[in-house]
C-alpha cells in the first residue's frame, strides 16, 4: 500500500478560508476552496473516504465471476463486465 492507510479525519481549520483539514495517521492536507460554495466540503468528504472506497471497489472486483454461466441471462453478465471494466480503470488510477 503506498497511501496513508484510514482512518480519515476531516476538520475545519480556524481561519476566515473555506478550508478543511484531512487527516490520519500522522499525516494530513489541507483542502482549500475560496469560494462560498460546499464544494470544498464535498470535496474533503470524498478524499477522506478515498482509502475505504478503493479497498471496497478492489474487494468487489475480485468477488465477481467472470463467468458468463455463472449469471441468469447476458444482459447481467454483460452490464457486470462493463462494470468490472470501470473498477480497473479506477482502481489502475487510484494506485498509479
Amino acid at each position: 500500500m503506498e497511501h496513508t492507510p484510514g482512518n480519515w479525519r476531516i476538520q475545519n481549520a480556524s481561519d476566515t478560508y473555506n478550508r478543511y483539514q484531512i487527516e490520519a495517521n500522522g499525516w494530513g492536507i489541507i483542502l482549500r476552496c475560496e469560494d462560498t460554495s460546499n464544494e470544498s466540503q464535498a470535496n474533503a468528504r470524498l478524499i477522506a473516504a478515498a482509502p475505504e472506497l478503493l479497498e471496497a471497489l478492489r474487494s468487489l472486483y475480485y468477488a465477481v465471476s467472470d463467468e458468463e454461466d455463472d449469471y441468469p441471462d447476458s444482459q447481467l453478465y454483460h452490464i457486470v463486465m462493463n462494470a468490472t471494466k470501470r473498477a480497473q480503470a479506477a482502481i489502475d488510477k487510484a494506485t498509479g
